[in-house]
């Protein structure tokens, strides 16, 4: 009886103050993840959507070059583009 009391009084808020930090924790991860990772990869799929379907052996090697970098920038725009509209949203 006494052990219970014991541990209804001290044990028991540490417990559920850990617990609540570590869902505070795993939220925040879960956002970051969302935020930086999840959604950036999502429009970017989405919008070069047809990148999948093209076929570049048929353009020379520094056609292929050039479109390589346009689409490295592209991807790097709207990856930023998307990780500001989450921030502000």
């Amino acid at each position: 009886m006494i052990r219970g009391g014991l541990v209804r009084r001290k044990r028991w808020p540490e417990i559920v103050k850990w617990h609540m930090g570590a869902v505070k924790c795993v939220d925040r991860i879960v956002d970051r993840y969302i935020e930086d990772k999840f959604l950036p990869d999502l429009v970017l799929e989405i919008i070069t959507k047809n990148r999948v379907h093209e076929n570049l052996d048929l353009y020379s090697v520094q056609n292929r070059l050039l479109y390589d970098i346009r689409q490295s920038i592209f991807e790097r725009v709207v990856r930023q583009m998307v990780k500001v509209a989450m921030r502000e949203a």
